[in-house]
């Protein structure tokens, strides 16, 4: 029996005990940086200072951005 922390496939999380599908902590999971993101976007006002501060490239939070939209 798996111990570890929850394996992750595709969207979802396999309960290590259950078997079951989690989609809405896998979609928690993938917007926790997003919604950081935001935090840091009004804490700085601007995205490029925003992606300094989360040490990642403006590129990649520009993406994120856009994609929050989608998500939500």
């Amino acid at each position: 029996m798996h111990v570890g922390p929850p394996a992750t496939h595709g969207f979802g999380t396999i309960n290590a005990v259950t078997n079951e599908t989690a989609p809405a902590a896998a979609l928690a999971d993938a917007l926790a940086p997003r919604l950081a993101l935001l935090r840091a976007v009004a804490a700085t006002g601007n995205l490029t200072s925003a992606a300094h501060q989360l040490d990642k490239p403006q590129p990649t939070v520009s993406r994120w951005l856009a994609g929050l939209s989608t998500d939500l």
